[in-house]
């Protein structure tokens, strides 16, 4: 697509910009992509901290913005309904190793779609593997490839597109 861009000296710019259906954010302490995300235990909402860490087998929820359209659609600006409208499209969510970037596990979400109570928000439920070791992992949101025959399951080693991804410590 061509954005074009006419000055008030009348002096025109022109740009080649790509759209997206998704462009994934996971809601972080501030809009830095490298700044600490806000993750929370799904049983009761409280903040994955160094006080309350995620743990193995325990279930997580993220926040996040961008992830596309939902099923039943939902109308901008509108209030999801109860229960809220889930994402067509699963996603598949990777530990990977911390430095290598290798994948160490992989999962669907429990859950995924819009957050309740909150207009143009998505909630992502999902377990933490009870095989991960404690340490530190980038925690990859990955998109399904529409028509691939891995589109079903989430597979250590699946290169889909990479949403978005944030660090989390699990114990």
């Amino acid at each position: 697509m061509i954005l074009e861009v006419r000055r008030s000296d009348e002096s025109l710019d022109r740009q080649t910009v790509s759209l997206s259906p998704k462009a994934v954010f996971v809601l972080r302490e501030n809009l830095d992509r490298q700044a600490a995300p806000l993750l929370f235990h799904a049983a009761d909402f409280r903040r994955v901290s160094e006080d309350a860490p995620a743990r193995r087998g325990g279930t997580i929820a993220l926040f996040a913005l961008g992830m596309g359209d939902l099923d039943p659609p939902l109308a901008a600006g509108e209030l999801p309904p109860t229960p809220p409208p889930q994402l067509p499209n699963a996603l598949c969510v990777a530990f990977l190793d911390r430095p290598s970037g290798a994948p160490v596990a992989t999962a669907p979400p429990l859950w995924a779609g819009a957050a309740p109570g909150l207009i143009g928000v998505y909630q992502v439920n999902l377990g933490v593997p009870a095989s991960l070791s404690a340490g530190s992992y980038m925690l990859s949101l990955t998109g399904r490839r529409v028509g691939d025959a891995l589109g079903r399951e989430c597979n250590v080693g699946f290169q889909g597109d990479e949403l978005d991804a944030v660090t989390i410590e699990v114990r």
